[in-house]
């Protein structure tokens, strides 16, 4: 049977992605690479169904957003005048206000940026949404107005994979160390105090909002995650049927951009310069914040290891940090980084 005419230019149209990042910055940055890398790909492409995209966020997260991507900018209207959640204090409401807030600014902006591109019957373009995986209202949303949606993870899947074990088979009484249950493919141990209850308590709902997508994906690569991306799929009931990795998903470094991709990022120079497989990666993210006696136990640790490091500082800890990237730094093995690094996931 032929297609019809409005069918053909349906399908030929190109797909227009719609990427939602979170409203933190370690979440935002790897969603609008994405974007920006999504959109590269389709120019590059000579054919007639190329790919294009579009960000829906905040106008203090659409300042950050690549210059070569479409922002849909929407009012953030949060008490206390917070627009970052790596930023909030430490209150046991703001969390919640802050979601609710994000929801209500970017919900409505999400449906608008659909219609603007796709319109039901089979009319306007193709549209796909992918919305970090704390959004957990953005898949009802692309339900609602008709198109798929993909739920995206910024951490990996082994993080990931181990947290949805945790939550589904964990005994109700176990001792202060145990494995990670539920046929997890490999061993490993953790203590009670390393379990994030918190965390765990939201996680149903995070895990509902998934099962509406038609597909997970990671920020990871398969030479990490191969094994716990599978586990992801085939043994967490209620996982979408299609889980990929497509990391790393990162911004290009200052230097690279200064340069226009000719310079060879420092951190890369650096581990140019290791053994495979030899050095110890530090980063406890942008939301965790040390404190100064903390730095200093781990800037002592590291230096002591003898191993070379990679340590990423945040800018923001509980007192200066200082000492802490000075005791590192005093050490011949490792580098410090401050703030978010752009060459690792």
């Amino acid at each position: 049977m032929s297609q019809s005419e409005p069918e053909r230019s349906h399908a030929d149209s190109p797909l227009h992605l719609v990427f939602v990042p979170f409203l933190e910055r370690s979440h935002f940055a790897p969603l609008a690479a994405k974007a920006a890398s999504s959109a590269a790909a389709g120019a590059e492409h000579e054919v007639a169904a190329t790919t294009t995209a579009a960000i829906v966020t905040t106008a203090h997260f659409a300042a950050l957003a690549p210059a070569s991507v479409p922002v849909h900018a929407a009012p953030l209207r949060c008490p206390g005048g917070y627009e970052d959640f790596s930023l909030l204090p430490d209150d046991a409401s703001a969390a919640p206000t802050f979601f609710a807030a994000a929801e209500a600014a970017l919900a409505p902006a999400l449906t608008a940026a659909i219609r603007a591109h796709h319109h039901g019957g089979g009319g306007g373009r193709p549209v796909a949404v992918v919305s970090d995986a704390v959004l957990y209202w953005a898949p009802r949303v692309a339900r609602d107005c008709g198109v798929p949606h993909v739920t995206f993870h910024t951490i990996g899947a082994f993080a990931a994979a181990a947290m949805v074990a945790l939550h589904l088979y964990r005994p109700e009484v176990h001792t202060d160390r145990f494995a990670v249950p539920g046929g997890f493919p490999r061993p490993v141990t953790i203590h009670r105090a390393q379990v994030n209850e918190e965390a765990l308590a939201h996680l149903p709902l995070f895990r509902a909002a998934e099962a509406q997508s038609c597909a997970v994906v990671f920020n990871s690569v398969a030479a990490l995650d191969a094994d716990f991306a599978a586990y992801y799929r085939s043994q967490l009931p209620g996982t979408p049927k299609e889980v990929f990795l497509v990391g790393p998903t990162v911004s290009p470094s200052p230097l690279a951009v200064a340069s226009g991709g000719t310079e060879r990022d420092p951190i890369l120079q650096w581990l140019d310069g290791r053994d495979e497989g030899s050095v110890v990666y530090v980063c406890f993210g942008s939301t965790c914040s040390l404190g100064e006696t903390q730095l200093r136990e781990l800037a002592t640790g590291l230096r002591a290891s003898g191993r070379p490091f990679v340590w990423v500082v945040s800018t923001t800890p509980r007192g200066d940090g200082g000492c802490a990237e000075r005791e590192a730094r005093a050490s011949s093995n490792g580098m410090v980084v401050a703030g978010r690094l752009h060459v690792l996931p």
